[in-house]
Protein backbone atom coordinates (compact mmCIF):
# COMPACT_ATOMS: atom_id res chain seq x y z
CA UNK A 1 0.00 0.00 0.00
CA UNK A 2 1.48 3.65 -0.80
CA UNK A 3 1.77 5.05 2.11
CA UNK A 4 2.75 8.78 1.14
CA UNK A 5 0.66 11.30 2.73
CA UNK A 6 -1.56 8.80 3.40
CA UNK A 7 -3.58 9.29 6.79
CA UNK A 8 -3.65 6.16 9.06
CA UNK A 9 -6.79 5.88 11.77
CA UNK A 10 -5.53 4.23 14.98
CA UNK A 11 -8.16 3.41 17.58
CA UNK A 12 -7.47 2.61 20.77
CA UNK A 13 -4.33 5.18 20.67
CA UNK A 14 -4.37 5.63 24.61
CA UNK A 15 -4.15 1.48 25.24
CA UNK A 16 -1.23 -0.69 25.72
CA UNK A 17 -0.92 -1.79 22.01
CA UNK A 18 -2.16 1.45 20.69
CA UNK A 19 0.78 3.33 23.03
CA UNK A 20 3.37 1.48 21.21
CA UNK A 21 2.36 1.58 17.81
CA UNK A 22 2.14 5.70 17.52
CA UNK A 23 5.64 6.18 16.77
CA UNK A 24 6.30 2.93 14.43
CA UNK A 25 3.69 3.83 12.20
CA UNK A 26 5.27 7.41 12.05
CA UNK A 27 8.27 6.06 11.35
CA UNK A 28 6.83 3.84 8.83
CA UNK A 29 5.70 7.11 6.60
CA UNK A 30 2.57 7.44 7.86
CA UNK A 31 0.52 10.34 9.26
CA UNK A 32 -1.13 9.45 12.01
CA UNK A 33 -4.68 10.23 13.45
CA UNK A 34 -4.77 8.76 17.16
CA UNK A 35 -8.44 8.27 18.46
CA UNK A 36 -9.85 7.63 21.97
CA UNK A 37 -13.30 8.14 23.82
CA UNK A 38 -12.62 11.02 25.33
CA UNK A 39 -10.75 14.63 23.80
CA UNK A 40 -7.21 15.05 25.57
CA UNK A 41 -6.18 17.98 26.53
CA UNK A 42 -2.60 17.34 25.33
CA UNK A 43 -3.76 16.93 21.87
CA UNK A 44 -1.64 17.93 18.99
CA UNK A 45 1.32 18.35 21.43
CA UNK A 46 2.96 15.28 20.40
CA UNK A 47 2.55 15.91 17.15
CA UNK A 48 -0.15 13.43 16.40
CA UNK A 49 -3.59 14.44 15.59
CA UNK A 50 -6.13 13.41 17.93
CA UNK A 51 -9.69 12.50 17.68
CA UNK A 52 -12.68 11.72 19.48
CA UNK A 53 -14.10 8.24 18.46
CA UNK A 54 -16.73 6.44 20.91
CA UNK A 55 -18.10 3.15 18.84
CA UNK A 56 -20.70 3.01 21.17
CA UNK A 57 -21.82 6.42 19.77
CA UNK A 58 -21.66 5.74 15.56
CA UNK A 59 -22.23 9.29 14.66
CA UNK A 60 -18.53 10.14 15.73
CA UNK A 61 -16.81 6.69 13.86
CA UNK A 62 -17.43 8.84 9.94
CA UNK A 63 -16.00 12.00 11.19
CA UNK A 64 -12.79 10.42 12.73
CA UNK A 65 -12.23 8.09 9.39
CA UNK A 66 -13.00 11.44 7.33
CA UNK A 67 -9.67 11.42 5.15
CA UNK A 68 -8.33 8.26 6.09
CA UNK A 69 -7.03 5.91 3.91
CA UNK A 70 -6.30 2.48 6.70
CA UNK A 71 -7.33 2.28 10.02
CA UNK A 72 -5.90 -0.15 13.00
CA UNK A 73 -8.82 -1.45 14.79
CA UNK A 74 -7.56 -2.27 18.34
CA UNK A 75 -11.14 -1.88 20.20
CA UNK A 76 -12.78 -4.34 22.70
CA UNK A 77 -14.76 -3.96 25.81
CA UNK A 78 -13.61 -6.89 27.76
CA UNK A 79 -13.86 -6.08 31.30
CA UNK A 80 -16.52 -3.10 30.93
CA UNK A 81 -19.30 -5.71 32.25
CA UNK A 82 -22.46 -5.92 30.79
CA UNK A 83 -23.69 -7.53 27.49
CA UNK A 84 -19.96 -6.34 26.10
CA UNK A 85 -20.59 -9.03 23.30
CA UNK A 86 -23.42 -7.44 21.91
CA UNK A 87 -21.81 -3.78 22.21
CA UNK A 88 -18.57 -5.17 20.12
CA UNK A 89 -20.76 -7.13 17.53
CA UNK A 90 -22.53 -4.10 16.99
CA UNK A 91 -19.04 -1.44 17.03
CA UNK A 92 -17.47 -3.78 14.41
CA UNK A 93 -20.63 -3.38 12.21
CA UNK A 94 -20.87 0.29 12.70
CA UNK A 95 -17.29 0.52 11.91
CA UNK A 96 -17.33 -1.63 9.26
CA UNK A 97 -19.84 0.33 6.97
CA UNK A 98 -18.32 3.74 7.71
CA UNK A 99 -15.54 2.61 6.49
CA UNK A 100 -16.60 1.22 3.38
CA UNK A 101 -18.48 4.90 3.09
CA UNK A 102 -15.34 6.54 3.78
CA UNK A 103 -13.06 4.49 0.83
CA UNK A 104 -10.59 2.68 3.18
CA UNK A 105 -8.12 0.77 1.54
CA UNK A 106 -7.31 -1.76 4.66
CA UNK A 107 -8.16 -2.40 8.09
CA UNK A 108 -6.04 -4.11 10.55
CA UNK A 109 -7.78 -5.81 13.26
CA UNK A 110 -5.79 -7.57 16.40
CA UNK A 111 -7.65 -10.27 17.91
CA UNK A 112 -7.18 -13.46 19.83
CA UNK A 113 -6.06 -17.08 19.09
CA UNK A 114 -8.72 -19.57 18.84
CA UNK A 115 -8.71 -21.95 21.40
CA UNK A 116 -8.30 -25.36 21.41
CA UNK A 117 -11.97 -25.79 23.67
CA UNK A 118 -14.70 -24.33 24.52
CA UNK A 119 -14.50 -20.38 23.82
CA UNK A 120 -14.92 -18.10 27.07
CA UNK A 121 -16.96 -14.85 26.38
CA UNK A 122 -13.97 -12.62 25.41
CA UNK A 123 -12.28 -14.85 23.22
CA UNK A 124 -15.56 -15.91 21.62
CA UNK A 125 -15.92 -11.82 21.03
CA UNK A 126 -12.93 -11.05 19.72
CA UNK A 127 -12.70 -13.51 17.38
CA UNK A 128 -16.41 -12.51 15.94
CA UNK A 129 -14.86 -8.94 16.10
CA UNK A 130 -12.40 -10.04 13.93
CA UNK A 131 -15.40 -12.04 11.48
CA UNK A 132 -17.44 -9.39 11.45
CA UNK A 133 -14.81 -7.35 10.11
CA UNK A 134 -13.57 -9.23 7.46
CA UNK A 135 -16.78 -9.90 6.24
CA UNK A 136 -19.39 -7.31 6.74
CA UNK A 137 -18.35 -4.70 4.41
CA UNK A 138 -16.16 -4.49 1.21
CA UNK A 139 -12.77 -3.17 2.87
CA UNK A 140 -10.15 -5.55 3.28
CA UNK A 141 -9.53 -6.72 6.47
CA UNK A 142 -6.14 -8.39 7.96
CA UNK A 143 -7.11 -9.98 11.03
CA UNK A 144 -3.76 -10.53 13.38
CA UNK A 145 -4.67 -13.27 16.43
CA UNK A 146 -2.16 -13.04 18.91
CA UNK A 147 -2.50 -14.80 23.30
CA UNK A 148 -0.85 -12.97 25.69
CA UNK A 149 1.37 -10.20 24.72
CA UNK A 150 4.29 -9.23 26.66
CA UNK A 151 5.40 -5.76 27.44
CA UNK A 152 4.97 -2.88 29.73
CA UNK A 153 0.96 -2.07 30.66
CA UNK A 154 -0.47 -5.38 29.19
CA UNK A 155 -2.75 -6.02 31.07
CA UNK A 156 -2.06 -10.26 31.03
CA UNK A 157 1.17 -9.43 31.46
CA UNK A 158 0.52 -7.34 34.73
CA UNK A 159 -1.47 -10.52 36.29
CA UNK A 160 1.52 -12.59 35.67
CA UNK A 161 4.26 -10.40 36.66
CA UNK A 162 2.28 -9.55 40.15
CA UNK A 163 1.56 -12.46 40.68
CA UNK A 164 5.09 -13.83 40.10
CA UNK A 165 6.57 -10.78 42.34
CA UNK A 166 4.65 -10.84 45.81
CA UNK A 167 3.72 -14.10 46.21
CA UNK A 168 6.69 -16.47 48.18
CA UNK A 169 4.01 -18.88 47.58
CA UNK A 170 0.94 -20.40 45.02
CA UNK A 171 -1.68 -22.68 44.95
CA UNK A 172 -1.92 -23.49 41.83
CA UNK A 173 -5.55 -24.96 40.24
CA UNK A 174 -4.90 -27.30 36.91
CA UNK A 175 -6.33 -24.34 34.51
CA UNK A 176 -2.42 -23.44 34.82
CA UNK A 177 -1.42 -26.64 32.86
CA UNK A 178 -2.99 -25.03 29.78
CA UNK A 179 -0.66 -23.43 26.78
CA UNK A 180 -0.34 -20.66 25.67
CA UNK A 181 2.69 -18.85 23.25
CA UNK A 182 3.17 -15.32 24.47
CA UNK A 183 4.31 -12.78 21.97
CA UNK A 184 6.66 -10.17 22.58
CA UNK A 185 4.48 -6.35 21.89
CA UNK A 186 7.50 -5.19 19.55
CA UNK A 187 6.77 -8.42 17.56
CA UNK A 188 3.17 -7.41 17.58
CA UNK A 189 3.86 -4.07 16.31
CA UNK A 190 6.00 -5.21 13.83
CA UNK A 191 3.20 -7.40 12.28
CA UNK A 192 0.66 -4.84 12.46
CA UNK A 193 3.19 -2.06 10.77
CA UNK A 194 3.98 -5.32 8.21
CA UNK A 195 0.06 -5.78 7.57
CA UNK A 196 -0.62 -2.41 6.66
CA UNK A 197 2.14 -3.05 4.00
CA UNK A 198 1.49 -6.14 2.01
CA UNK A 199 0.38 -6.22 -1.63
CA UNK A 200 -3.42 -5.87 -1.97
CA UNK A 201 -5.12 -8.83 -0.57
CA UNK A 202 -8.42 -9.96 0.45
CA UNK A 203 -9.63 -10.21 3.89
CA UNK A 204 -7.36 -12.90 5.20
CA UNK A 205 -6.68 -13.94 9.00
CA UNK A 206 -2.73 -14.01 10.26
CA UNK A 207 -1.91 -16.46 13.83
CA UNK A 208 1.54 -14.92 15.67
CA UNK A 209 2.53 -17.02 17.77
CA UNK A 210 5.47 -16.74 19.97
CA UNK A 211 8.77 -18.10 19.81
CA UNK A 212 8.32 -20.74 22.68
CA UNK A 213 4.75 -22.75 23.60
CA UNK A 214 4.56 -22.33 27.76
CA UNK A 215 2.19 -23.44 30.18
CA UNK A 216 0.82 -20.73 32.61
CA UNK A 217 2.44 -21.96 35.57
CA UNK A 218 5.56 -22.30 33.28
CA UNK A 219 5.34 -18.68 32.34
CA UNK A 220 5.06 -17.86 36.23
CA UNK A 221 7.73 -19.36 36.76
CA UNK A 222 9.45 -18.18 34.41
CA UNK A 223 9.25 -14.93 35.13
CA UNK A 224 9.63 -15.28 39.04
CA UNK A 225 13.25 -16.76 37.93
CA UNK A 226 14.39 -13.82 36.21
CA UNK A 227 14.58 -12.13 39.71
CA UNK A 228 16.38 -15.34 40.76
CA UNK A 229 13.62 -16.74 42.80
CA UNK A 230 11.18 -19.84 42.42
CA UNK A 231 8.09 -19.41 44.63
CA UNK A 232 6.65 -22.43 46.04
CA UNK A 233 4.25 -23.95 44.01
CA UNK A 234 1.21 -26.33 45.15
CA UNK A 235 -0.74 -27.78 42.32
CA UNK A 236 -4.62 -28.65 43.00
CA UNK A 237 -7.22 -30.03 40.76
CA UNK A 238 -9.95 -27.71 42.05
CA UNK A 239 -10.36 -24.10 41.73
CA UNK A 240 -11.80 -22.53 39.29
CA UNK A 241 -10.80 -19.53 37.26
CA UNK A 242 -13.78 -17.36 38.56
CA UNK A 243 -12.80 -18.46 42.08
CA UNK A 244 -9.25 -17.22 40.92
CA UNK A 245 -9.83 -14.13 39.57
CA UNK A 246 -11.10 -12.90 43.73
CA UNK A 247 -7.64 -13.55 44.88
CA UNK A 248 -6.08 -12.26 42.19
CA UNK A 249 -7.96 -9.12 42.90
CA UNK A 250 -5.96 -9.31 45.87
CA UNK A 251 -2.45 -9.54 44.33
CA UNK A 252 -2.45 -7.84 40.91
CA UNK A 253 -3.17 -4.02 40.34
CA UNK A 254 -4.89 -5.12 37.23
CA UNK A 255 -8.97 -4.19 36.82
CA UNK A 256 -10.85 -6.94 38.86
CA UNK A 257 -13.36 -7.36 35.66
CA UNK A 258 -10.46 -7.15 33.22
CA UNK A 259 -8.66 -9.89 34.88
CA UNK A 260 -11.66 -12.26 35.57
CA UNK A 261 -12.31 -12.02 31.85
CA UNK A 262 -8.36 -12.99 31.11
CA UNK A 263 -8.55 -15.80 33.46
CA UNK A 264 -11.74 -17.05 31.90
CA UNK A 265 -10.07 -17.61 28.47
CA UNK A 266 -7.00 -19.92 30.20
CA UNK A 267 -9.15 -22.67 30.38
CA UNK A 268 -7.91 -24.12 27.33
CA UNK A 269 -5.21 -24.17 24.80
CA UNK A 270 -4.86 -21.43 23.28
CA UNK A 271 -1.76 -22.38 20.78
CA UNK A 272 -1.80 -20.62 17.36
CA UNK A 273 -3.16 -23.08 14.40
CA UNK A 274 -0.42 -22.24 11.92
CA UNK A 275 2.49 -19.60 12.16
CA UNK A 276 2.11 -16.90 10.42
CA UNK A 277 4.45 -14.38 11.07
CA UNK A 278 7.15 -15.61 8.91
CA UNK A 279 4.69 -14.70 5.97
CA UNK A 280 4.60 -11.20 7.05
CA UNK A 281 7.83 -10.63 8.58
CA UNK A 282 10.05 -12.98 6.27
CA UNK A 283 13.53 -13.66 8.25
CA UNK A 284 12.00 -11.69 11.60
CA UNK A 285 13.59 -12.69 14.60
CA UNK A 286 11.13 -12.70 17.37
CA UNK A 287 12.17 -11.61 20.99
CA UNK A 288 12.05 -14.63 23.31
CA UNK A 289 10.17 -14.89 26.59
CA UNK A 290 12.61 -14.01 28.98
CA UNK A 291 14.32 -10.96 27.26
CA UNK A 292 10.56 -9.46 26.67
CA UNK A 293 9.63 -10.07 29.81
CA UNK A 294 12.81 -8.78 31.75
CA UNK A 295 12.20 -5.61 29.28
CA UNK A 296 8.70 -5.14 30.67
CA UNK A 297 9.83 -5.62 34.16
CA UNK A 298 12.60 -3.08 33.99
CA UNK A 299 9.63 -0.72 32.20
CA UNK A 300 7.22 -1.32 34.74
CA UNK A 301 8.85 -0.91 37.72
CA UNK A 302 9.16 2.95 37.31
CA UNK A 303 5.50 2.91 37.84
CA UNK A 304 5.12 1.13 41.12
CA UNK A 305 4.24 3.38 44.26
CA UNK A 306 6.32 3.05 47.40
CA UNK A 307 4.17 0.55 48.68
CA UNK A 308 3.97 -2.36 46.58
CA UNK A 309 8.09 -1.80 46.27
CA UNK A 310 8.29 -2.47 49.70
CA UNK A 311 5.85 -5.83 49.56
CA UNK A 312 7.64 -6.82 46.41
CA UNK A 313 11.60 -6.53 48.04
CA UNK A 314 9.56 -7.95 51.49
CA UNK A 315 8.19 -11.15 49.05
CA UNK A 316 11.81 -11.22 47.26
CA UNK A 317 13.68 -11.45 50.95
CA UNK A 318 10.99 -14.90 51.85
CA UNK A 319 10.89 -16.40 48.52
CA UNK A 320 12.93 -19.76 47.80
CA UNK A 321 16.14 -18.74 45.59
CA UNK A 322 16.87 -20.48 42.43
CA UNK A 323 19.95 -22.20 43.21
CA UNK A 324 23.53 -20.16 41.40
CA UNK A 325 24.62 -20.73 38.13
CA UNK A 326 28.05 -22.49 38.88
CA UNK A 327 31.21 -20.15 38.63
CA UNK A 328 33.80 -20.66 36.12
CA UNK A 329 37.30 -22.17 37.53
CA UNK A 330 38.60 -19.05 37.10
CA UNK A 331 36.10 -17.11 39.13
CA UNK A 332 36.18 -19.64 42.20
CA UNK A 333 40.10 -19.22 42.57
CA UNK A 334 39.28 -15.16 42.26
CA UNK A 335 36.90 -15.59 45.14
CA UNK A 336 38.95 -18.14 47.06
CA UNK A 337 41.97 -15.80 46.73
CA UNK A 338 40.64 -12.80 47.46
CA UNK A 339 38.30 -14.54 50.88
CA UNK A 340 41.67 -16.07 51.99
CA UNK A 341 43.55 -12.19 51.53
CA UNK A 342 40.70 -10.68 53.86
CA UNK A 343 40.75 -14.05 56.41
CA UNK A 344 43.93 -12.63 56.94
CA UNK A 345 43.87 -8.95 57.05
CA UNK A 346 41.07 -9.12 59.53
CA UNK A 347 43.62 -11.55 61.50
CA UNK A 348 45.82 -9.29 61.73
CA UNK A 349 44.13 -6.20 61.87
CA UNK A 350 42.19 -7.61 65.59
CA UNK A 351 45.36 -8.79 66.49
CA UNK A 352 47.06 -5.90 66.33
CA UNK A 353 44.18 -3.46 67.13
CA UNK A 354 43.49 -5.89 70.62
CA UNK A 355 47.09 -5.02 71.36
CA UNK A 356 47.72 -2.07 70.54
CA UNK A 357 43.94 -0.12 71.27
CA UNK A 358 43.42 2.20 68.83
CA UNK A 359 41.31 0.88 65.48
CA UNK A 360 43.94 2.04 63.37
CA UNK A 361 45.48 -1.58 62.17
CA UNK A 362 41.84 -2.80 61.64
CA UNK A 363 40.59 0.07 59.50
CA UNK A 364 44.04 -0.02 57.19
CA UNK A 365 42.54 -4.36 56.88
CA UNK A 366 39.74 -3.08 55.65
CA UNK A 367 40.39 -0.64 53.28
CA UNK A 368 42.49 -3.21 52.10
CA UNK A 369 39.70 -5.64 51.53
CA UNK A 370 37.51 -2.81 50.01
CA UNK A 371 40.32 -1.96 47.63
CA UNK A 372 41.04 -5.09 46.69
CA UNK A 373 37.29 -6.26 46.34
CA UNK A 374 37.03 -2.93 43.44
CA UNK A 375 39.78 -4.74 41.54
CA UNK A 376 39.19 -8.42 42.06
CA UNK A 377 35.61 -8.94 41.94
CA UNK A 378 33.77 -5.26 42.04
CA UNK A 379 30.38 -6.31 40.94
CA UNK A 380 30.16 -6.58 44.34
CA UNK A 381 30.35 -2.94 44.82
CA UNK A 382 27.48 -2.31 42.61
CA UNK A 383 24.75 -0.12 43.93
CA UNK A 384 20.64 -2.26 43.09
CA UNK A 385 18.51 -0.47 40.55
CA UNK A 386 17.03 3.05 42.02
CA UNK A 387 13.79 1.56 42.63
CA UNK A 388 14.82 -1.45 44.98
CA UNK A 389 17.35 1.07 47.02
CA UNK A 390 14.44 2.14 49.74
CA UNK A 391 12.77 -0.97 50.24
CA UNK A 392 15.64 -2.38 50.84
CA UNK A 393 17.34 -0.05 53.13
CA UNK A 394 13.95 0.25 54.97
CA UNK A 395 14.22 -3.59 55.40
CA UNK A 396 17.72 -3.74 56.38
CA UNK A 397 18.03 -0.70 58.84
CA UNK A 398 14.61 -2.33 60.51
CA UNK A 399 15.97 -6.16 61.21
CA UNK A 400 19.16 -4.26 62.24
CA UNK A 401 16.95 -2.45 64.62
CA UNK A 402 14.76 -5.59 66.00
CA UNK A 403 18.03 -7.76 66.10
CA UNK A 404 19.35 -4.69 68.29
CA UNK A 405 15.67 -5.18 70.71
CA UNK A 406 16.62 -8.73 70.70
CA UNK A 407 20.14 -8.19 72.18
CA UNK A 408 19.05 -5.89 74.66
CA UNK A 409 16.19 -8.08 75.78
CA UNK A 410 18.62 -11.20 76.07
CA UNK A 411 21.21 -9.02 77.63
CA UNK A 412 18.72 -8.20 80.21
CA UNK A 413 17.80 -11.85 81.21
CA UNK A 414 21.67 -13.13 81.55
CA UNK A 415 23.42 -9.70 83.38
CA UNK A 416 20.59 -10.02 86.19
CA UNK A 417 22.06 -12.74 87.33
CA UNK A 418 25.47 -13.35 88.74
CA UNK A 419 28.06 -13.98 86.08
CA UNK A 420 31.34 -12.43 84.78
CA UNK A 421 29.25 -10.91 81.86
CA UNK A 422 29.07 -7.28 82.97
CA UNK A 423 33.04 -6.67 83.73
CA UNK A 424 33.28 -8.65 79.78
CA UNK A 425 30.64 -5.95 78.49
CA UNK A 426 32.45 -3.32 80.34
CA UNK A 427 36.18 -4.40 78.64
CA UNK A 428 34.29 -4.89 75.14
CA UNK A 429 33.46 -0.98 75.36
CA UNK A 430 36.39 0.34 77.18
CA UNK A 431 38.42 -1.23 73.52
CA UNK A 432 35.62 -0.73 70.78
CA UNK A 433 35.04 2.66 72.36
CA UNK A 434 38.63 3.70 72.55
CA UNK A 435 38.04 6.31 69.51
CA UNK A 436 36.66 9.10 71.60
CA UNK A 437 32.98 9.87 70.60
CA UNK A 438 30.91 8.59 67.13
CA UNK A 439 32.44 11.32 65.05
CA UNK A 440 35.67 9.78 64.74
CA UNK A 441 34.07 6.18 65.62
CA UNK A 442 31.45 6.20 62.90
CA UNK A 443 33.47 6.34 59.69
CA UNK A 444 35.74 3.80 60.91
CA UNK A 445 33.06 1.72 61.53
CA UNK A 446 31.27 1.86 58.24
CA UNK A 447 34.11 1.09 56.30
CA UNK A 448 34.80 -2.17 58.50
CA UNK A 449 31.68 -3.17 57.98
CA UNK A 450 31.52 -2.63 54.67
CA UNK A 451 34.59 -5.26 54.39
CA UNK A 452 33.47 -7.27 56.60
CA UNK A 453 30.12 -7.77 54.30
CA UNK A 454 32.17 -8.28 51.32
CA UNK A 455 34.30 -10.39 52.90
CA UNK A 456 31.87 -13.06 54.47
CA UNK A 457 28.49 -12.43 53.54
CA UNK A 458 30.00 -11.66 49.68
CA UNK A 459 33.21 -13.34 48.46
CA UNK A 460 33.01 -16.26 50.71
CA UNK A 461 29.27 -17.02 50.45
CA UNK A 462 29.30 -17.46 46.62
CA UNK A 463 32.56 -18.94 46.93
CA UNK A 464 30.93 -21.89 49.34
CA UNK A 465 27.41 -21.42 47.53
CA UNK A 466 28.71 -22.10 44.53
CA UNK A 467 31.09 -25.20 45.90
CA UNK A 468 28.54 -26.75 48.26
CA UNK A 469 25.05 -25.31 48.69
CA UNK A 470 23.01 -22.77 50.96
CA UNK A 471 24.08 -24.54 54.08
CA UNK A 472 27.93 -24.27 53.61
CA UNK A 473 26.97 -20.90 52.40
CA UNK A 474 25.90 -20.11 55.51
CA UNK A 475 27.75 -21.92 58.00
CA UNK A 476 31.01 -21.86 56.82
CA UNK A 477 31.65 -17.97 56.64
CA UNK A 478 29.79 -17.50 59.80
CA UNK A 479 32.26 -19.96 61.81
CA UNK A 480 35.19 -18.21 59.69
CA UNK A 481 33.61 -14.89 60.84
CA UNK A 482 33.79 -15.67 64.32
CA UNK A 483 37.33 -17.34 64.21
CA UNK A 484 38.95 -13.89 63.11
CA UNK A 485 37.60 -12.36 66.22
CA UNK A 486 39.45 -14.75 68.03
CA UNK A 487 42.84 -12.06 68.29
CA UNK A 488 40.44 -9.74 70.31
CA UNK A 489 40.72 -11.92 73.04
CA UNK A 490 36.84 -11.40 74.00
CA UNK A 491 35.20 -14.62 74.18
CA UNK A 492 31.59 -11.89 74.59
CA UNK A 493 32.61 -10.28 71.08
CA UNK A 494 32.69 -13.87 69.76
CA UNK A 495 29.92 -14.78 70.49
CA UNK A 496 27.85 -11.70 69.41
CA UNK A 497 30.46 -12.48 66.05
CA UNK A 498 28.79 -15.80 65.63
CA UNK A 499 24.99 -15.22 66.62
CA UNK A 500 25.21 -12.02 64.94
CA UNK A 501 26.94 -13.57 61.88
CA UNK A 502 24.17 -16.45 61.47
CA UNK A 503 21.66 -14.01 60.89
CA UNK A 504 23.53 -11.86 58.61
CA UNK A 505 24.22 -15.22 56.50
CA UNK A 506 20.64 -16.38 56.88
CA UNK A 507 19.20 -12.97 55.68
CA UNK A 508 21.59 -12.98 52.56
CA UNK A 509 20.79 -16.72 51.43
CA UNK A 510 17.01 -15.26 51.30
CA UNK A 511 17.16 -12.16 49.83
CA UNK A 512 20.27 -12.58 47.28
CA UNK A 513 21.14 -8.88 48.63
CA UNK A 514 24.43 -7.99 50.08
CA UNK A 515 22.89 -4.50 50.48
CA UNK A 516 20.23 -5.34 52.87
CA UNK A 517 23.10 -7.24 55.26
CA UNK A 518 25.83 -4.36 55.28
CA UNK A 519 22.59 -2.03 56.55
CA UNK A 520 21.37 -4.58 58.64
CA UNK A 521 25.10 -4.68 60.51
CA UNK A 522 25.61 -0.83 60.66
CA UNK A 523 21.75 -0.58 61.92
CA UNK A 524 23.28 -3.11 64.67
CA UNK A 525 26.34 -1.79 65.64
CA UNK A 526 25.36 1.50 65.60
CA UNK A 527 22.75 1.26 68.23
CA UNK A 528 24.24 -1.66 70.37
CA UNK A 529 28.08 -0.15 70.32
CA UNK A 530 28.12 3.44 69.55
CA UNK A 531 25.09 5.29 70.74
CA UNK A 532 23.15 3.21 73.37
CA UNK A 533 25.29 0.73 74.75
CA UNK A 534 24.02 -2.15 76.81
CA UNK A 535 25.30 -0.85 80.17
CA UNK A 536 24.14 2.48 78.83
CA UNK A 537 26.10 5.57 78.31
CA UNK A 538 29.80 6.24 79.06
Amino acid sequence: MDRDQRTILLTGASGFVGRNLLEPLRAAGWRVRAASRRPRADAGADGVEWVVLDLDRPETIAPALEGCSAAVYLVHGMGEGGDFEARERASAEAFARAAEAAGLERIVYLGGVRPSGSESKHLRSRLQTGTILREAGSVPCVELRAGMIVGPGSASFTIVRDLAMRLPAMVLPSWLRRRSQPIAIRDVVAAIVAALELDPVGSVSFDLPGPETLTSKEVLLRVAALRGARPLTIDVPVLSPRLSSHWIRLVSRADFRLAASLVEGLTSDLVSERDDLERLLPGHERQSFDDAAREAIRVDAASLGPAARVVEEVARWITPRLPPQPSSNRAVAARATLGLIGIVAFAIGHLLTASSGPWIPLVIAAAVIVAGTFAVDREQLRPPPVGRLLPRGIAGVGLGLVMAAATFAVYAIVASRPSAIRGEVADLYAWIQTPPGPVRMIPALVLVILAEELVFRGTLYRLCRDRWGDAAAVLIPTTLYALVHLEARSPLLILLAASCGLVWALQRLATGSLLGTFLTHLSWDLVVLVFWPLEGPG
